[in-house]
């Protein structure tokens, strides 16, 4: 296997975050991902994104306490 088959992983759009993402997910067959964390102050937060014309649209947050 040449380096020019190697699975590659590529950046399209970075984004910080004002939490701790413990785990991120694709919505399978979309351009959607799904990220789960813990504010500072320990309360809990799912997001839902999806990506439009290369950039990042939050379409729902959910918190838990």
């Amino acid at each position: 296997m040449s380096a020019f088959e190697k699975p590659q992983i590529i950046a399209h759009i970075q984004k910080g975050f004002n939490y701790t993402v413990f785990d991120c997910k694709w919505v399978p067959c979309s351009a959607k991902f799904v990220t789960m964390g813990n504010f500072a102050r320990g309360t809990g937060v799912i997001q839902l994104y999806e990506i439009q014309h290369g950039d990042l649209k939050l379409l729902r947050e959910v918190g838990a306490s």
